[in-house]
């Protein structure tokens, strides 16, 4: 049996128009706390640009967080290729893995 440690932020984005939007971020301990361009990452956002242009294309590349809620959620999304141009993340989710980046060994510190 092999132990497995995730960690997981659920983050709160408010858009310019004032909407609030979850993204979870699922990254790996980093210990070594600077290793975050090799750090794997799932991300998922629940707004609509990322539900209809991003959830498909990092479903098949393994970068969408997904839990049973979610798969409900997308629907769809997930099996559909996108009917507008794909893209790999939404503006709320770039912002996400920007803070998380800015923060990165400060928040690893205290894992």
């Amino acid at each position: 049996m092999v132990n497995a440690y995730y960690v997981i932020f659920k983050l709160s984005v408010v858009s310019a128009s004032g909407h609030k939007y979850t993204v979870i971020v699922k990254v790996n301990p980093d210990f070594d706390l600077v290793h975050w361009q090799s750090n794997p990452c799932k991300i998922y956002c629940n707004c609509p640009d990322f539900k209809f242009r991003c959830a498909y294309t990092l479903g098949q590349r393994g970068g969408l967080f997904v839990n049973e809620r979610i798969r409900i959620e997308l629907g769809q999304a997930m099996t559909d290729k996108p009917k507008r141009q794909p893209s790999y993340l939404c503006k709320h989710s770039y912002a996400a893995l920007e803070w998380l980046i800015d923060n990165y060994s400060n928040i690893m510190k205290t894992i």
